[in-house]
């Protein structure tokens, strides 16, 4: 399986788990279809379902089963990628 990092998850939004992220403008287009991202956390690859992508000011995600503001903090600081195979030419 092939990543291709798009960017990476920046500070916490509120307490319910959301978390600003940073996605290259190369791949926004990507993002907005995407129905998972894999943030590395520790070295390794992890699968995280978007339950919301919400583009403004800034983009807020919401991932499945994050929860709570305990939870996201786990997540702020690190890349973003996804398979290569589900870019867009």
């Amino acid at each position: 399986m092939e990543l291709v990092q798009i960017g990476y998850t920046k500070k916490v939004h509120g307490v319910k788990g959301e978390i600003k992220i940073h996605i290259e403008d190369y791949y926004l287009k990507d993002a907005k279809q995407a129905e998972v991202f894999f943030i590395e956390i520790k070295g390794q690859q992890l699968p995280y379902f978007i339950e919301k992508l919400q583009f403004g000011n800034a983009i807020i995600a919401k991932f499945e089963e994050v929860d709570r503001k305990e939870d996201a903090i786990m997540l702020s600081g690190n890349p973003i990628s996804m398979k290569e195979q589900y870019l867009l030419p």
